[in-house]
């Protein structure tokens, strides 16, 4: 699983110098995702076929193959997704609030309970808070968690499958782990989609999260993961980066 924190950056300006890398020898100022299913997550674009972001892992262009490559510069390093779905980062959405005292009348939490049961008690949390889009808590011990071994991906099939106060469909199930929750923690203008401007946080996944059956969402496998435009997660069975 790979954690996403966004940092609070100023953009550059095309007046900034343009910084410049070596691929295959040559100087390359630019990384293109091309061949891809890009599931944008914004309401202007969802989808694009590909998109490129410079060396300071800031995105720079989104669009189809041909528009992205002509403003790609000279030389760009070439990503080759092979057909896969590309989605935003995933967000942690969790905050630690600096006082206690806007926390007030929190629900208490067990310290030795598993995530199943910190689960359920935090539907019985919610339902002693109606009207909050939040659930006051307090207690719960991040150390009992540490086995836990769901992934990210297999949350989004929990949240649309369970039987009750499910989460209307897959769409929005990503929404909830991707914008929304940048937007939680204040930095939905730097990451959350694939927008120009933003951070080039993103993952590539070997299937399409919209078109499969929900009961096999969580066999999906994230191929090559990327934070501000670094990789930090590439399977072996990748082989669209050549480095």
């Amino acid at each position: 699983m790979a954690l996403l924190v966004a940092c609070v950056v100023g953009a550059c300006s095309s007046a900034d110098p343009v910084s410049t890398a070596r691929h295959d020898g040559v100087a390359t100022t630019a990384t293109v995702v091309t061949n891809a299913e890009v599931y944008t997550v914004n309401a202007e674009r969802s989808w694009a076929e590909a998109f490129a972001y410079d060396n300071g892992g800031t995105i720079t262009a989104v669009g189809s193959e041909a528009e992205v490559m002509a403003r790609a510069g000279k030389h760009p390093r070439v990503i080759d997704a092979g057909g896969h779905m590309v989605l935003p980062g995933f967000q942690d959405p969790h905050l630690h609030v600096p006082e206690a005292g806007i926390n007030e009348a929190p629900c208490f939490m067990d310290p030795d309970q598993t995530l199943a049961e910190y689960e359920k008690r935090a539907a019985e949390c919610a339902n002693d808070q109606p009207g909050s889009g939040w659930v006051r808590a307090a207690g719960a011990s991040l150390f009992n968690l540490r086995d836990a071994t769901e992934l990210p991906i297999g949350t989004i099939e929990r949240a649309v499958t369970r039987e009750t106060e499910a989460v209307p469909d897959v769409a929005a199930a990503i929404e909830l782990v991707t914008i929304n929750a940048a937007y939680a923690l204040g930095h939905d203008d730097n990451t959350g989609s694939i927008e120009v401007g933003k951070f080039a946080d993103y993952i590539i996944v070997n299937q399409n999260l919209l078109d499969i059956d929900l009961e096999d969402i969580h066999t999906t496998k994230v191929l090559l993961t990327v934070l501000a435009g670094k990789q930090t997660h590439r399977s072996p069975r990748f082989t669209g980066v050549n480095d």
